[in-house]
């Protein structure tokens, strides 16, 4: 009995640490990237990178843009709470970028260098930024524990809520390669 729950208990332990490990890492630099090849066969390049800016400019994204190459950039961020046991506060923003490179009927999107800054309030009771800055490659924060892999987890979350919206609201007959 002893053994069956000793081997239970390592099987529990692989799976949580399986899913800890979700986020894909880039193998050349060692960073998180997401990184996708999709074929839109309806439309040019042209069209493509007007519909790519389209949707940036209404999803308030920034935009660099090149034309030439044509390929896109955009640094954004979002806010990331810590949830207390009556209410929720702000603990800081990931911020990272997204490139998006249009050639040949298609495009692909590469969305990297996510790096989380550490908020906390001053003595106004506002939350500002305080220059502390960690990439989210790191494997573990020291106190923050369970903290440190919700924000990996809201981070996966906003990036598949995002393309899920620029394949969805703008190339509705894409395939992905």
């Amino acid at each position: 009995m002893k053994k069956l729950l000793l081997k239970l208990f390592f099987l529990f332990l692989i799976v949580i640490q399986s899913q800890a490990q979700n986020n894909p890492i880039e193998k050349s630099t060692n960073k998180i990237a997401v990184i996708e090849t999709v074929s839109t066969e309806q439309w040019d390049s042209v069209e493509i990178y007007n519909r790519i800016k389209g949707w940036m400019i209404e999803k308030k994204l920034s935009i660099l843009e090149d034309s030439i190459n044509k390929s896109l950039l955009s640094k954004n961020s979002f806010f990331v709470y810590n949830k207390g046991p009556f209410s929720k506060t702000l603990h800081g923003k990931i911020h990272y970028s997204l490139l998006i490179e249009i050639k040949n009927k298609r495009y692909r999107y590469t969305i990297s260098n996510f790096v989380f800054h550490y908020y906390k309030q001053n003595r106004n009771y506002a939350f500002v930024p305080t220059g502390k800055t960690k990439p989210l490659e790191e494997k573990s924060a020291p106190g923050w524990g369970k903290l440190w892999e919700d924000h990996k987890k809201n981070m996966q979350t906003e990036i598949q809520k995002l393309i899920a919206d620029l394949k969805k609201n703008h190339f509705c007959n894409s395939k992905t390669i």
